[in-house]
C-alpha cells in the first residue's frame, strides 16, 4: 500500500527535487502541519483546533460575510467576532460557525468585534492561539466532541469575568436556548441552536463547562440570540492588595464545550467521555487542556504515519503534511459517544457499530479523496459508506452534498456511486445488493428534471439550470 501510494504521490507532482536528494530521511511530523496554509487568497480553509475527522473545529471568526469568508477565518484579517466550535473547510459556500464565545470587557461590552496581533497567533495541529488587543490570551484545542477554551485574563476588581454567547451569529436562527443545569461539579450551561443557512434546517446541542474552582454564576439574554455569561472566582483566590483593595490570583480560565446534533443529554454524554478519559494526574484545568493538546496531536501523528514518505525538502514536507491535515480534517464526527445520531429525516438512530459522518462534498471529493481515504483510511472509509447508505434509507436518496443532516443538492450528479462503486472494485466488505438497490433508487429518485426528460427526452434551460449536462 505504501509503494502504491508513494506512486501515486510522485505522479501528482511530489516527487523529490534534485536539491533534496542527500537531505538526511526523517519523517513527516505534526511539526510539519502549518494550518494556516490557504487560510489567505480564495483557499478557504481555517486554522481552527481540530481533531482528525473531528466533530469540533474551535478557532477565531474573523469574516461571516463574502465569498472568501466561508470557513469564518481569512488570514489578511486583524480583527475578530469570537471563537466558534464549526468550520468549514475549502468549500465555496458559507455556513456553520456555531456556538460563538469571546471574553468581554465588562457586563456591557457590546462592541461587534476586537483587534488581534497578527504576530502572536499560532496555528498547530489541533491547537491555536492568539493575543487580542486587549491583552487576553486565547488558547484552544480539542477532542472528537469537545472543544477546549483557555483565557489568560487580568481578572476585575470584583473577581468576575464576563464572556459572550452568541448563538445568532452568522446564519439565521430559527431557534435558540440556555440553561442553567447543575452536575456533581457544580452549574454548566446546556445550550440549544436551531439555524437556518446553507444547511436549511440545523440542530445543534452544547454543554459548556467552566473547569476548575471557577462557576457560572449567571446568564442574561440580551435578543437576538446574544447572551453574556458571569463567571465568578471563589473568594479563596483573593488577596488584600496594600491599599486595602481585593485582588485576584491571575489564573486562566477555562472552558469544555461538547457538541451534540442529537440533544442536550447527547452533548453532557459526550462531555462525560472526555473528562472520564483524563488520567487522574490530569484533572486540573492546566492539565486536562494540556493532555488533550499532547493527545489529539498524538491523533494527528498517527495519522500522518498511514501515508509517510521519505526524502524532500523541509518546505515539501510541510506542503504534503499539511495537505494530509486537510484531507483528514473531513468528513467530521456527526454521531455521539453512544453512537446516536440525527439522520436525514430528522429523527433519531443508533449506530454502535459505525460511527457516523457528515460534510460529504462528494463532487469535489469523489476523485480523490475518497480514493485516498481507502488507502490510508480502510475502516473509517467503510463508515463513510455505511453513512451514505443510511442517508439514502432515510431520504430516499444517495448524498450529493450532505451537510449536518441536511442535503444541499449543491453540484449536480450523484458522486456517492463512484466512491461505493470504487470501494466494491477493490474488495471492500459492502452491502452489494443494499448499495446497488440505493444506486439504482437514487438514479431513479424525480429529482434534476428527470419527469420533464423521460415526458420528452431532453432537458432545455427553461424547464432546469445546467440543461445540458443533466441532460448528458
Amino acid at each position: 500500500m505504501q509503494k502504491t501510494l508513494a506512486l501515486l504521490l510522485l505522479l501528482g507532482g511530489l516527487a523529490l527535487s534534485s536539491q533534496a536528494q542527500h537531505i538526511p530521511n526523517r519523517p513527516i511530523t505534526v511539526a510539519h502541519i502549518d494550518p494556516f496554509i490557504g487560510t489567505g487568497g480564495h483557499g478557504h480553509t481555517h486554522p481552527a483546533a481540530t481533531a482528525p475527522f473531528g466533530m469540533v473545529q474551535v478557532g477565531p471568526d474573523t469574516r461571516k460575510e463574502g465569498w472568501d469568508g466561508c470557513s469564518g477565518y481569512h488570514f489578511t484579517d486583524s480583527t475578530l467576532y469570537g471563537f466558534s466550535h464549526t468550520h468549514l473547510s475549502g468549500t465555496g459556500v458559507s455556513d456553520y460557525s456555531d456556538i460563538l464565545i469571546r471574553p468581554l470587557a465588562g457586563p456591557e461590552d457590546f462592541a461587534e468585534t476586537v483587534g488581534f496581533d497578527k504576530a502572536s497567533e499560532v496555528a498547530e495541529a489541533g491547537y491555536y492561539a492568539v493575543t487580542l488587543e486587549n491583552g487576553i490570551r486565547c488558547e484552544f484545542t480539542a477532542a472528537d466532541r469537545v472543544g477546549l477554551h483557555r483565557y489568560g485574563l487580568s481578572w476585575r476588581e470584583d473577581g468576575k469575568a464576563y464572556f459572550l454567547l452568541d448563538l445568532g451569529y452568522r446564519d439565521r436562527t430559527l431557534s435558540d436556548r440556555v440553561w442553567i443545569k447543575h452536575s456533581e461539579e457544580g452549574q454548566y450551561l446546556s445550550v440549544y441552536r436551531q439555524s437556518e443557512g446553507w444547511a436549511r434546517d440545523q440542530r445543534l446541542f452544547a454543554s459548556i463547562h467552566v473547569l476548575g474552582d471557577f462557576h457560572i454564576e449567571a446568564v442574561k439574554g440580551y435578543g437576538n440570540g446574544r447572551y453574556v455569561i458571569q463567571v465568578d472566582v471563589p473568594r479563596h483566590h483573593w488577596t488584600v492588595s496594600e491599599n486595602g483593595l481585593a485582588d485576584v490570583d491571575r489564573m486562566p480560565i477555562q472552558f469544555a464545550v461538547a457538541l451534540s446534533a442529537v440533544d442536550a443529554e447527547g452533548a453532557e454524554n459526550n462531555y462525560t467521555e472526555w473528562s472520564q478519559a483524563l488520567p487522574k494526574k490530569s484533572h486540573s484545568p492546566e492539565e486536562a487542556f494540556n493532555w488533550t493538546k499532547r493527545q489529539t496531536q498524538a491523533a494527528w501523528q498517527a495519522e500522518l504515519n498511514r501515508a509517510q514518505v521519505t526524502g524532500g525538502t523541509e518546505a515539501q514536507k510541510r506542503i504534503y503534511a499539511t495537505a494530509l491535515y486537510h484531507a483528514f480534517s473531513v468528513p467530521n464526527l456527526w454521531s455521539d459517544a453512544d453512537g446516536r445520531y440525527r439522520g436525514m429525516d430528522q429523527k433519531i438512530y443508533q449506530d454502535l457499530e459505525h460511527p457516523h459522518y457528515t460534510v460529504f462534498s462528494l463532487w469535489d471529493t469523489y476523485r480523490t479523496a475518497h480514493p485516498l481515504y481507502l488507502l490510508t483510511q480502510p475502516e473509517r472509509a467503510m463508515d463513510f459508506i455505511e453513512t451514505m447508505l443510511d442517508h439514502y434509507d432515510q431520504s430516499g436518496r444517495l448524498p450529493v452534498w450532505e451537510l449536518a443532516a441536511n442535503e444541499t443538492n449543491c453540484m449536480i450528479g450523484y458522486h456517492s456511486v463512484s466512491v461505493i462503486a470504487d470501494a466494491i472494485a477493490k474488495g471492500f466488505p459492502v452491502d452489494v445488493d443494499r448499495a446497488l438497490k440505493a444506486m439504482i433508487g437514487t438514479a431513479e429518485s424525480d429529482v434534476f428534471g428527470l419527469p420533464t426528460y423521460r415526458e420528452q427526452g431532453y432537458l432545455s434551460l427553461q424547464d432546469e439550470s445546467e440543461s445540458v449536462s443533466k441532460t448528458l
